[in-house]
């Protein structure tokens, strides 16, 4: 069945983040325009990894070594942009409301992680969803009962809702920085997380390759996600917790 096989992956993998930028991002131009600059963002990133890929013919052999390289310097370009999204705030008034749509900047950086994780996901399945059209099933390796294609819908969907959730963290560390916040100050766990569990997703995709099993790889990078999502919350109550205890009153 690979034209059910087909659109069904389509409609795991975008049909979240087309609600997104249904309900979200469309009634605002300025919006749309920075859903699609982050795009390109993370699309830079990638070319600055491919560069770093060819150009030291030994990591062709290591690719453990050069996701290393590739999720720091996804995090890199992520800085930029935020940065640069400081710079024009004053100048195009990036935070006016718009059209009845109140920009924020959580909403900002929601869309800014749904531009990473959009285009990283399209680079993804592009290729797969092509292949996917014709004839015939491919095992996942790991778990040959199971198609390659639906696994790695899976994979890609959980990485596109894992960089929002990353985008709208690591936003909100930067900007508490730019308040004054230090690094090492209880509430400078932001960033670090957002790095950490970036690597962590992205090696974890290698346990395929050395022939893991397919939930060994799912179930941890679901995880990764659902922590991402309610990190924010879960370790600011820990936080109050924590001072409440050691600095009473």
């Amino acid at each position: 069945m690979p034209q059910e096989t087909l659109w069904g992956c389509i409609f795991l993998i975008y049909s979240a983040p087309v609600a997104l930028f249904w309900f979200l991002v469309r009634k605002s131009p300025k919006l749309v325009i920075m859903l699609i600059a982050s795009a390109f963002m993370w699309l830079l990133a990638a070319y600055a990894s491919a560069i770093v890929w060819v150009a030291i013919p030994p990591l062709k052999d290591d690719f453990w070594f050069i996701l290393l390289i590739s999720v720091f310097i996804q995090e890199a370009f992520r800085y930029i942009w935020w940065r640069m999204l400081g710079k024009a705030e004053q100048g195009l008034r990036t935070l006016a409301p718009e059209n009845g749509v109140n920009i924020t900047r959580e909403r900002v950086a929601l869309v800014s992680g749904l531009g990473f994780g959009l285009m990283s996901t399209i680079i993804m399945t592009a290729n797969m969803l092509d292949v996917m059209s014709g004839p015939g099933m491919i095992p996942s390796r790991g778990c040959g009962d199971q198609d390659l294609f639906v696994i790695s819908s899976l994979i890609a969907t959980v990485n596109l809702y894992s960089h929002v959730f990353w985008g709208i963290i690591a936003f909100r560390g930067w900007d508490m920085r730019r308040e004054g916040t230090p690094w090492l100050s209880l509430a400078g766990w932001r960033v670090p997380f957002v790095v950490l569990a970036h690597l962590f997703a992205s090696l974890l995709t290698l346990n395929n390759e050395d022939g893991g099993s397919c939930s060994g790889t799912l179930v941890p990078l679901v995880i990764v996600m659902l922590v991402s999502g309610k990190i924010e919350s879960l370790l600011t109550a820990v936080i109050v917790t924590v001072c409440q205890v050691l600095l009473p009153g």
